[in-house]
């Protein structure tokens, strides 16, 4: 294994809304975002963008959490409610991605990270500088960043992004006893 994609299913139980859910709700909710994860990086790889992201690009990201026991990668997504105004949907679906209730993560510590923002045809170049604007805020000049866009009009407005990061230190995911580090340590 190159890499471990970690899914905290401790949030289930220290998110005050989800511990509130029924069982069957709650993982419902993590199969959820998990699914819409594996379907954001499978249109990165077989839909051609207007900015291309292809598979080489999302091995590269990758490679920054390689058999690193501090650090792992994550995988979040977010979109856009609805037909907000044009500034507000990418700054909700932003806010959507790095605010997942089962990822609690600090960009500023990646290594390299890749984003794909798919939105429909009236997506403009400065919505797409917004989103690039507030990763390159949040981690600096410290990763490798890619960056995809990708035009869906089924999205009828809304605007979804994608956000793959590698090297990100995870140090209570990776050490706490029990909850997982000694898999982590084995693999």
């Amino acid at each position: 294994v190159d890499t471990v994609i970690v899914i905290k299913n401790d949030a289930l139980i220290s998110d005050e809304e989800i511990k509130m859910m029924t069982a069957l709700d709650a993982f419902k909710l993590v199969d959820d975002i998990l699914g819409k994860a594996i379907k954001g990086l499978a249109e990165l790889i077989l839909r051609p963008g207007e900015i291309n992201l292809d598979v080489n690009d999302f091995l590269t990201v990758m490679k920054g959490s390689r058999r690193d026991e501090e650090t792992v990668a994550i995988i979040t997504i977010g979109e856009s409610r609805g037909k907000a105004d044009r500034g507000g949907r990418v700054r909700e679906a932003l806010e959507n991605a790095l605010n997942s209730k089962l990822l609690h993560i600090d960009l500023s510590t990646a290594k390299a990270i890749l984003v794909n923002i798919i939105g429909p045809p009236d997506l403009r170049m400065d919505e797409i500088n917004e989103v690039m604007t507030e990763i390159y805020n949040k981690v600096g000049g410290n990763a490798s960043i890619y960056v995809g866009t990708s035009i869906d009009e089924s999205l009828e407005g809304r605007v979804r992004i994608l956000i793959v990061a590698s090297g990100v230190k995870q140090e209570e995911v990776m050490s706490r006893p029990g909850r997982g580090g000694e898999l982590f340590k084995e693999l």
